[in-house]
């Protein structure tokens, strides 16, 4: 019995995500809208890689200390929620439906960026959603290059992807 304990506790860090939203600074815009920007953090605790489908903006920003503003959804209530694929920029060019940026996390490695977002102050469920791919089986690297050659590399049936949210 102890042996299969320890093989659940094994197996579920080595095929876990982990992810924090930190909060950094908080500026009141009017009466029911504040702007928060905070650390997101995505960890990588598998012992292989993953892929994360971001924006293409993170593609020209993620070495840099850009802030990038995620476009907000209403989610119901008032409330807004928020995805790594869509950041305020695309959603302004009416860029909803480009092929998102293939971003590789290597076994135990983290994906860190600055992020603003607006919240609805009467809101207590808001979040950032995204989606990878957790498949050692795939050939991420094809990925990106398929990218690279402006080539559709998100569409393949065989691909399926994970959602996470993280809630702030």
């Amino acid at each position: 019995m102890k042996n299969i304990l320890f093989l659940l506790l094994l197996s579920s860090q080595l095929y876990s995500q982990e992810s924090r939203f930190r909060i950094t600074g908080v500026e009141k815009l009017n009466d029911s809208l504040i702007q928060k920007t905070g650390e997101l953090m995505i960890f990588n605790n598998t012992g292989h890689q993953i892929c994360l489908k971001v924006s293409t903006s993170f593609y020209s920003n993620i070495l840099s200390s850009d802030t990038i503003e995620l476009a907000a959804e209403n989610i119901g209530n008032n409330c807004l929620g928020f995805n790594l694929g869509v950041t305020k920029a695309d959603a302004k060019m009416g860029l909803y439906d480009i092929p998102q940026y293939p971003l590789v996390l290597n076994s135990r490695t983290c994906f860190f960026a600055t992020i603003s977002l607006l919240k609805n102050i009467n809101c207590k469920n808001s979040w950032i959603e995204f989606s990878y791919l957790n498949d050692p089986s795939i050939e991420y690297d094809d990925l990106v290059k398929k990218f690279d050659n402006h080539q559709v590399w998100n569409i393949d049936p065989k691909i399926k992807y994970r959602s996470r949210k993280v809630y702030f």
